[in-house]
């Protein structure tokens, strides 16, 4: 399985997700947001468009030689996948000591961590070896802009040599 297909898997799963609690991811105009696979959506967080991306980051190779000849006889893949959740914050904090009122914040983090724990309990045809979410943050700086970033590792799995 190639890494862009795991992440048009994640995406699909997504998308097609009905255990939201409150915001939700879809392709329905009524959905929150919705999941799409990306590259690198530098313009998007430039632009401000509420989305969640799922970048295919890379696959890590290892590889097993026959004796004698040196042969390639397997080779081992290991997929990483970024999962970035972008949305406005919509309701300033009265006070100003934060970026939001706490009642924004907490969906916006729910939702995050619903999105992570979806992935997570799903049955992939690759195992998730790991999930590391980063702190969210305001980018960019005084926009008002929930950004959050999720690494998904799956463990190693081997490949045909042809």
């Amino acid at each position: 399985m190639k890494t862009t297909e795991l992440a048009e898997d994640v995406v699909d799963f997504l998308n097609s997700f009905t255990g939201w609690s409150d915001l939700t991811v879809g392709t329905d105009p009524s959905d929150f947001v919705e999941a799409v696979p990306a590259l690198d959506p530098v313009q998007a967080v430039d632009q401000q468009v509420k989305s969640v991306y799922v970048i295919p980051l890379m696959a890590e190779f290892s590889r097993e030689a026959s004796q004698g000849r040196q042969q390639i006889v397997k080779l081992s893949k290991s997929p990483t996948l970024l999962i970035v959740f972008q949305a406005p914050l919509t309701e300033p904090s009265a006070d100003g000591i934060d970026v939001a009122t706490w009642n924004n914040s907490k969906q916006l983090l729910n939702l995050r961590e619903e999105i992570d724990q979806a992935i997570a309990l799903h049955a992939w045809p690759i195992r998730i070896k790991e999930i590391n979410s980063e702190p969210a943050q305001d980018i960019p700086l005084k926009q008002r802009w929930f950004v959050s970033i999720t690494e998904i590792q799956f463990e190693t799995f081997t490949c045909s040599v042809t």
